[in-house]
């Protein structure tokens, strides 16, 4: 090890811009170790450079930074309920993104993915379509499928109405659905000119169906006409059954049948339809339902 050397007695020239010297060290020095001292903190500085940015921005400097992990959106998509369709649309219902989306007349498919952390059933989720009032049209379940997450899923859905300006997708609780205002304690429901469930309500509880069937000669040949107008007077001529009852009338250019059932009464075994529903089932429930297959209810 080299011994250090003692400084020399050091005289300061009072000479003009001559140079002084103060003092010699040993060539040997600790050189090595002090570079790769200062080596090692640029490397430990770099290395922890954006926790101490964070650190001094949020600390020191009052800067709040944003989360690295948080999601990007890489596009416009939108939160809105209801939104116009348009070809380059997308949605977010709160961790379902619905995007790429493709329209050929009554069908619909896009892409769904689950941007959340956990795992979500897609038998709550429902396509909405709106008029020009954004006045809803139509509610079809999408998928009773799960979607795990980060992943996407490919759907294709119909419609049975391809006539829409709006659309939109809504989480819907069977146990929590909306209210429904009745008309008279009564509840319509259509889904063409030809049929019409009547539904009576006494309480909020279903009492009373009437569907109707109205048959137009206009839209079929004789031979389809005549045959429709035979079957259905043999339907309403039919052994009656205790609580339900049966009704035919007609002229020249079409024919109504009818049939009621009053659920007080009815044996359960003799309600066919299952659009007919049961005794004492909500309002709610049954505009929904039938909203789901297309029925548009008032």
């Amino acid at each position: 090890m080299a011994k250090r050397q003692k400084l020399k007695n050091v005289v300061i020239s009072d000479e003009e811009l001559k140079p002084t010297t103060v003092g010699y060290l040993d060539s040997k020095q600790k050189g090595p170790i002090l570079l790769f001292f200062i080596f090692a903190v640029l490397i430990g500085a770099l290395y922890y450079m954006p926790e101490i940015s964070e650190y001094v921005n949020k600390n020191i400097l009052g800067i709040k930074t944003s989360n690295k992990d948080q999601d990007v959106i890489e596009d416009d998509i939108s939160t809105d309920k209801i939104v116009e369709v348009t070809d380059d649309m997308a949605l977010k219902v709160g961790d379902l993104e619905f995007r790429d989306f493709s329209f050929n007349s009554n069908s619909v498919s896009f892409k769904v993915t689950n941007v959340g952390k956990s795992d979500v059933d897609l038998s709550s989720y429902y396509y909405e379509t709106y008029n020009e009032s954004q006045k809803i049209i139509e509610r079809v379940a999408i998928s009773n499928e799960t979607i795990s997450s980060n992943k996407t899923l490919e759907l294709d859905i119909t419609t049975k109405n391809s006539s829409y300006q709006y659309i939109s997708f809504s989480s819907i609780d069977i146990n929590n659905l909306p209210d429904v205002e009745l008309t008279n304690n009564t509840l319509s429901c259509t889904v063409s000119n030809e049929e019409e469930y009547t539904y009576n309500f006494s309480n909020g509880s279903l009492v009373r169906v009437i569907y109707k069937l109205v048959k137009e000669k206009s839209n079929y040949d004789d031979e389809k006409y005549n045959g429709l107008l035979s079957s259905y007077t043999e339907i309403a001529a039919s052994t009656i059954v205790d609580g339900i009852s049966n009704g035919l009338s007609n002229n020249e250019y079409s024919f109504i049948y009818t049939k009621t059932i009053d659920l007080q009464i009815v044996d359960k075994a003799n309600v066919d339809n299952a659009l007919y529903y049961s005794y004492q089932e909500s309002a709610n429930k049954i505009a929904f339902e039938m909203s789901t297959k297309g029925y548009k209810c008032n």
